[in-house]
């Protein structure tokens, strides 16, 4: 797109194409697969996540946040848990899409003490200067 005022202008990061560009140009179906397949995009799944807006205690999301890649994902996996421990199961529309691995009793356990330890091995600064973190500001 060209963002001058004079539209006559030629556009140096978009030039035209001139006949030796299009006799080189290559059809999308042309392209090998795997090309393809990088240019389309991830795939849109049958049935997307809702954006939400949450808020949730610093020291919570420390802790998510420091398993690193797919935190979000991991919050979500705890909160279907929590669904299935309370109601028994997940409702029809999430559990068709997304069931829940039942965890173990001693797995359940195991992940307690995890988070115990990583709580323990937290700088102290750290913990301090997220207890001195400002609140945010009414609106």
């Amino acid at each position: 797109m060209n963002k001058n005022k004079n539209s006559d202008a030629p556009d140096n990061d978009n030039p035209e194409w001139t006949h030796r560009d299009t006799a080189h140009a290559v059809a999308f179906t042309g392209l090998p697969a795997g090309l393809q397949g990088k240019l389309r995009g991830r795939p849109k799944a049958a049935e997307t996540k809702e954006r939400i807006t949450i808020r949730l205690s610093p020291d919570v999301l420390d802790v998510f946040r420091e398993t690193g890649a797919g935190w979000q994902t991991k919050i979500d996996a705890v909160l279907k848990d929590w669904v299935v421990a309370r109601k028994g199961k997940l409702p029809a529309t999430v559990a068709k899409h997304a069931p829940v691995a039942k965890r173990a009793p001693d797995a359940k356990r195991a992940a307690v003490a995890k988070r115990e330890a990583m709580a323990k091995r937290a700088p102290v600064a750290k913990r301090a200067a997220v207890a001195k973190r400002p609140m945010a500001a009414k609106r």
